[in-house]
């Protein structure tokens, strides 16, 4: 049985990748309305993978008899600015979402829960792909300093993705292999 204490760590954690995914499909929509389709589906695969992973930490807090609390999301924003301000805002996210991930690990080994340092240790894994990617693309969209020709080139580029983890400085869009 999980305590209480390391209950309390997984629902904020599960809070904090809602709020993600809800970022995201928020951001996706704006970009749908700029017509930067490949932004809006890279987005909408980030939010479906925010939701996978509420899932895990759902399914993690339920095998050790916890209690899944579902929470308010706040509402989100309607407009953020340019593709550039919009990735800032999402790489922002992600540095926060890591130190959220980071604090959540420390307890759990100041606590001495080793399988949820080990769950969280998964996650604070997959966030340095996570961060990886939003900076890539943040320094692509400086790099083209609204040059529209090469905005629709990232734009193309970003709406080849998957569901599926893109290489970061590869192809950010690449399939999964298999």
């Amino acid at each position: 049985m999980i305590s209480e204490s390391m209950q309390k760590l997984v629902n904020n954690q599960l809070q904090v990748d809602l709020n993600s995914a809800y970022l995201y499909l928020a951001i996706s929509n704006y970009f749908e309305r700029m017509n930067l389709t490949g932004m809006a589906r890279w987005l909408m695969a980030q939010y479906h993978e925010e939701l996978t992973h509420a899932q895990i930490l759902m399914k993690y807090l339920n095998d050790r008899d916890g209690v899944v609390e579902i929470r308010a999301i706040p509402a989100q924003e309607v407009n953020y600015g340019t593709p550039l301000q919009a990735f800032q805002k999402i790489l922002g996210h992600e540095e926060g979402v890591t130190a959220s991930y980071q604090k959540a690990y420390n307890q759990a080994v100041t606590e001495g829960d080793t399988q949820t340092a080990d769950l969280m240790q998964q996650f604070l894994r997959e966030q340095i792909d996570e961060t990886a990617q939003s900076k890539i693309i943040v320094g692509r969209l400086q790099l083209n300093n609204n040059n529209p020709a090469g905005l629709l080139l990232l734009d193309q580029e970003l709406g080849q993705r998957t569901n599926g983890v893109a290489a970061p400085g590869t192809a950010l869009a690449a399939p999964p292999a298999g």
